[in-house]
């Protein structure tokens, strides 16, 4: 019987996990172009962090990037950090402490085929490291890491080149902060609003079409190669044009004027994911909400009744 309960179990983890997994995303090939370059930005010359992905291997031979901006050079010495799988299929955080390449990794072994979620941390003293949403292993820095600023690329080395990732990428967050287990376990197949304390980047790759890779947080939208492929089950679905949808803030007073083909549903939220109000507006139509004692940054996401999304932010 006790057999039968851990059987049950164990299948209840797995289907849970199973629809929790991405069901959009980016298809990195393995050819030489496919991989994201994100450019050099100060955002990303981190050496306090977290860093998550969903994976899913398709090829796994020796040291494969997920995402990297690791490098050596003159004073700097090794700077930067790169999440990879090691050679021995394990995931790795690999950190440039001045001498040395410090990591942590994971004892999961990368089992081809399969979602799994990663995230990893470095504060001034330690590494850590998640699979889907569980701490398995950590290590102490005798060195502080150095910081990089070289250009930030999803899919490849930074410096390095030539271990690119084959596989299914999506989700992608950079978090200038320390995340605690709890906050990773909760909100790793939780959508973010763009607004979170310390999110650095997110890249949802949720568009579908065309080759912009939208950061929520607006500040790093990142152009893909056409080696880096949509999958999933919007690959289909459009973006809203925003032209079509007037939304103006006047006090506490917002006001959505649609103009766009057909009706779209809207939620807003504040700057730590509470759902303030939602609605929905008729093509050719405008509606108003008062939103009361409310101030500071907020998110309103739109959904058409045809499928089509999108999300602004504003002010108050």
């Amino acid at each position: 019987m006790r057999k039968n309960y851990l059987l049950i179990f164990a299948s209840l983890i797995s289907i849970m996990m199973l629809s929790a997994s991405p069901t959009t995303g980016l298809q990195f090939t393995g050819a030489s172009a496919s991989y994201l370059n994100c450019g050099e930005n100060s955002a990303f010359a981190v050496s306090t962090f977290t860093v998550e992905a969903w994976v899913y291997y398709e090829k796994n031979n020796g040291s494969r990037y997920i995402i990297s901006n690791e490098g050596h050079s003159g004073e700097l010495g090794e700077h930067g950090f790169s999440l990879r799988t090691s050679d021995d299929s394990k995931i790795e955080l690999a950190v440039g402490a001045f001498g040395g390449w410090p990591s942590v990794k994971s004892t999961t072994t990368v089992t081809l085929d399969t979602w799994i979620h990663v995230a990893a941390t470095c504060s001034g003293t330690e590494l850590k490291m998640y699979v889907n949403g569980v701490e398995e292993a950590s290590t102490t820095l005798d060195k502080p890491m150095t910081a990089s600023n070289l250009a930030l690329s999803i899919g490849e080395g930074s410096t390095w080149k030539d271990r690119r990732f084959t596989g299914k990428i999506s989700d992608v967050r950079l978090w200038n902060v320390v995340r605690a287990q709890a906050n990773i376990e909760a909100s790793m197949s939780t959508p973010l609003t763009g607004m979170e304390n310390g999110l650095v980047a997110n890249w949802k790759m949720d568009e579908g079409t065309g080759n912009l890779v939208a950061d929520l947080t607006g500040n790093h939208n990142v152009t893909k190669p056409d080696e880096v492929l949509w999958f999933g089950n919007n690959a289909s679905v459009s973006k809203i044009n925003f032209d079509e949808i007037k939304t103006t803030i006047s006090g506490n007073n917002l006001r959505i004027e649609n103009n766009y083909n057909s009706q779209i549903s809207f939620a807003v939220y504040n700057v730590i994911g509470q759902k303030i109000t939602e609605d929905y507006v008729n093509a050719g139509e405008l509606v108003e909400k008062q939103l009361f004692n409310s101030s500071g940054v907020f998110v309103v996401k739109f959904i058409a009744v045809d499928g089509a999304s999108g999300t602004l932010k504003f002010k108050m």
